[in-house]
């Protein structure tokens, strides 16, 4: 009898401790969003000549940019565009975090993490 009652209790608890609890979200300041976004890994190829208005504003991603590189060299030109590098050189693409996608930076000659622009 007394082992049922505490099975009973032990039950009881390994109920209340599995029940799934509510997820909270932080969301972040817009100041500290723009300070997350702004900042900006130069890449390797960076040309300080190039004016700003060309270059797009995001965090370098090094492994795509190490492969645009060698997209240059095989095929003597930039990509025209994104999915023709992913397409031509990776067989896979990172999930981008949600409201960015990647782009290439022709002044730079980086891949670059930047804002949607809907």
């Amino acid at each position: 009898m007394r082992l049922n009652v505490w099975t009973s209790l032990l039950f009881v608890f390994v109920l209340i401790g599995c029940a799934k609890k509510e997820e909270t979200k932080i969301e972040l300041p817009p100041e500290a969003a723009a300070q997350i976004e702004a900042q900006v890994i130069p890449p390797p190829t960076a040309k300080p000549s190039a004016p700003m208005e060309e270059r797009l504003v995001g965090a370098v991603h090094p492994q795509m940019t190490e492969r645009l590189l060698k997209f240059e060299q095989q095929f003597g030109r930039m990509p025209e565009h994104f999915y023709e590098f992913s397409g031509r050189m990776m067989d896979s693409v990172p999930a981008a975090p949600p409201g960015m996608r990647y782009d290439i930076d022709r002044a730079d000659k980086a891949i670059k993490l930047v804002r949607k622009t809907e």
